[in-house]
């Protein structure tokens, strides 16, 4: 990672707090946005290498605790690495409670200084210097205003949708992770081939596919299933990519992705190669999120 505290400071003295897009030094997530433990029921992720988008470090623990054997993230912003680092220490240091509402927006417990120093002497110099930085000039409040998206899920949800918590489940957790680590690539999604050195089973790309059409503004779908032929390249055999997260509802000021509406998305995506899952909706409704996924299939031999 790295992180230049200089631009973050300027950032913060001109616009109070950082970029709400996806960029470096944007906002990161301090919880995950999608039904993670849906995506990964379909997969048998055990004794994996995963490659996986760094979001909010859920996907990482979910890996981990589903039995990958290893897990690298990637993101175009260091602070989602950061943030990553900050989840996959606390599931190892915190009690349950203590990490749940240490990340969850919760009557002014979230990011609290006490429970951060419990975790600063195990983060690598790079993290611990942004947040030692952030908590040497911000309280608690503050710091989730400035650097964190204004996203407020309940625990149910979190418990619903990641399939490592849940008291019991937290605690098997924090027995697989010993010994593990987690990797972290800084590059954006189309630099991303080109910064990978090693093969992968699977991958996962959460909700990217809702921000295709900023990637891509001009044959967007087949642009993006280019793309995931490319990055097929570096999977084993059999390997998977989870290249699609289709929410069941979008509000009014979401920009709505191409991939999301069936009719298009199935003209290019076809489902000789990408298969469809319907999984329980993030937000709980009735109706279903769809999850979307490419299988490196072997070559026959003639």
């Amino acid at each position: 990672m790295d992180i230049d505290l200089e631009i973050i400071k300027t950032i913060f003295e001109q616009s109070y707090e950082l970029h709400d897009d996806f960029q470096k030094y944007s906002k990161i997530y301090l919880n995950t946005t999608e039904n993670i433990k849906g995506i990964l029921d379909g997969i048998d992720i055990k004794d994996k290498k995963v490659l996986s988008v760094a979001g909010s470090g859920d996907q990482a623990l979910n890996a981990y605790f589903l039995g990958a054997s290893n897990v690298t993230l990637f993101d175009i912003n260091p602070l989602a690495g950061a943030q990553a680092e900050l989840k996959f220490t606390a599931a190892q240091k915190l009690d349950y409670e203590e990490f749940y509402k240490f990340f969850l927006p919760l009557n002014g417990c979230t990011l609290r200084s006490d429970t951060y120093k419990k975790l600063s002497n195990y983060l690598s110099d790079e993290t611990n210097q942004f947040f030692d930085y952030l908590y040497s000039n911000y309280n608690n409040v503050d710091i989730f205003n400035k650097i964190a998206y204004d996203f407020y899920p309940t625990i149910s949800t979190l418990e619903r949708v990641n399939a490592y918590m849940g008291e019991d489940n937290f605690k098997e957790l924090k027995n697989k992770l010993d010994g593990k680590e987690i990797n972290f690539i800084e590059a954006s999604l189309i630099d991303l081939p080109n910064n990978l050195n090693n093969l992968y089973d699977i991958m996962l790309l959460s909700n990217i596919s809702d921000s295709i059409n900023n990637i891509w503004n001009i044959n967007t779908l087949k642009n993006y299933k280019r793309y995931i032929h490319i990055l097929s390249k570096h999977l084993n055999k059999e390997g998977i990519i989870q290249c699609g997260y289709i929410y069941n509802s979008y509000d009014g000021h979401t920009s709505i992705s191409d991939f999301a509406y069936d009719e298009r998305r199935r003209k290019v995506f076809t489902p000789d190669e990408f298969k469809e899952r319907d999984i329980t909706s993030y937000q709980f409704h009735s109706s279903k999120d769809k999850v979307i996924t490419f299988e490196k299939k072997r070559r026959k031999v003639s």
